[in-house]
């Protein structure tokens, strides 16, 4: 468990709700009905596992929703969020945390968690478009962390969060993160029009430390008019 991290308050708008999840999620039971999806899995999954759904419940309550609900998977083995609500789980090493939002005012949230290592050179190639690449490893040299995966990590976020609002694939070199200064903690992103009806625009912040890569962004309803004003809440 991550004992010595502590994720940024700033990472995510106000009114979205983020747990890191405490020893006690990693130790206690998930719901029966949740149980059953880790029958027969090595230790280490179960208490990923168990965080996971622990500290999703515990940013539910946060949220205002009542009760302790079960959250179940779906054909695609994603997390079946309560109606009303929107949410996303992530855990690496040590380390995890869980998302929530209402859906009257997000269509959906993506976090993703990594180790601070480097990425290797083949799985560069096949993440990162030709710019990117270009950019982080001059990043990279300026700096001790590795942006490859850094751009990693914030398209596994954005993969996270659209893939349960357009039930779409995508490939890593889909999306196209736009260089970002690393003082910024802040990025912007575009999802290529091959793989939905236009190019989505996607923003959102990261939190970098010596054991973790953290990335989370969010996409507001359209009928709220706030997508455009959302740039400015990062």
């Amino acid at each position: 468990m991550a004992l010595n991290f502590t994720l940024s308050p700033a990472l995510m708008p106000e009114d979205i709700v983020v747990v890191q999840a405490t020893d006690s999620m990693w130790l206690a039971p998930a719901q029966p009905e949740e149980e059953r999806y880790i029958r027969g899995a090595v230790e280490k999954r179960k208490r990923e596992f168990r965080a996971g759904r622990n500290a999703a419940r515990e940013a539910l309550a946060k949220l205002g929703f009542k009760g302790n609900p079960v959250i179940r998977k779906d054909q695609r083995r994603r997390p079946l969020w309560p109606a009303g609500t929107v949410g996303s789980i992530t855990h690496t090493d040590g380390l995890c945390i869980a998302v929530a939002a209402l859906g009257e005012r997000y269509q959906g949230v993506g976090i993703d968690a990594e180790r601070s290592t480097a990425l290797s050179e083949g799985l560069r190639a096949k993440i990162c478009t030709v710019d990117e690449l270009a950019w982080a490893g001059a990043q990279s040299r300026q700096t001790h962390i590795d942006w490859h995966k850094v751009l990693f990590c914030t398209k596994e976020a954005v993969f996270k969060l659209l893939n349960p609002v357009y039930c779409q694939e995508m490939a890593f070199r889909d999306i196209n993160v736009s260089p970002v200064g690393p003082g910024s903690c802040s990025f912007s992103a575009r999802v290529s029009a091959s793989r939905f009806p236009k190019s989505i625009d996607i923003i959102g912040r990261y939190h970098i430390t010596n054991e973790y890569i953290v990335c989370a962004t969010w996409l507001i309803r359209q009928h709220t008019g706030a997508q455009a004003q959302s740039a400015h809440e990062v």
